[in-house]
Formats: C-alpha cells, sequence, structure tokens
C-alpha cells in the first residue's frame, strides 16, 4: 500500500499504516511521516520508506533506533546532493547499512530472488 498515494482516501500522518506500506515522504516535511512509519511498525506492519540517504537530521536517527535497515542506491539520481536509500522496517535485531547496486541486489539481498535470477 502506497500511503501517500492518495490523500483524499488515506491520511498518511494521522491514521495508522496497512500490513505492508511504503511510503515517499515529502521531501520538505519528512519527520511527521517518519514518526507514523516507526508507529505503524511497532504495530505489526512492515514498511519500506525512499528517501535521500542522510546521516545527519533527526528523523534518520529515529530510523536508526528502530534498527532499520537501510538500502543504499550506490548510483546517485541526476544531480542530487545525497544517494537514495531504502528504509526498511521489519522488526530487525539491529540496524544495518548496505550499498546496492541496482533493484535486483535489494531483491537478492531481502531473499525474494535466489543468486540464480
Amino acid at each position: 500500500m502506497d500511503v501517500c498515494l492518495d490523500k483524499t482516501k488515506f491520511d498518511a500522518v494521522s491514521q495508522l499504516w496497512g500490513n505492508r506500506s511504503y511510503c515517499n515522504p515529502p521531501f520538505s516535511n519528512k519527520k511527521p511521516f517518519i514518526l507514523k512509519a516507526i508507529e505503524s511498525n511497532k504495530a505489526g506492519s512492515e514498511v519500506l520508506l525512499y528517501s535521500p540517504f542522510d546521516p545527519r537530521p533527526s528523523w534518520f536517527k529515529l530510523l536508526y533506533q528502530q534498527n532499520v535497515l537501510v538500502m543504499v542506491f550506490m548510483k546517485r539520481f541526476g544531480h542530487e546532493r545525497f544517494a537514495h536509500a531504502l528504509y526498511h522496517l521489519k522488526n530487525y535485531a539491529e540496524a544495518k547499512i548496505v550499498l546496492v547496486e541496482d533493484e535486483y541486489a535489494i531483491l537478492k539481498f531481502m531473499g525474494v530472488l535466489n543468486n540464480d535470477s
């Protein structure tokens, strides 16, 4: 479920997210979405966020404290200041940051594809 797809049908900041949710939070206002992602994960939801990889802001520290898996894309998109990353909240035992080359590397890392695919 893309929680930001249609604001008229789902308010991603005030409602808990579904069992498997995805969010690309607005770059100008990430923190409310990060807080709701954490709350939804604690309630049992698996959450995937897409955002720049920047370990300096408080929202990154909040995610890291939740034992997030951070998959950083090694390839930059356009003239972006920071690399982009997927943040996966799924009750991991510890936080982990991995570098990935493309979407296939992410699928292999998460066990969706085997090494022969």
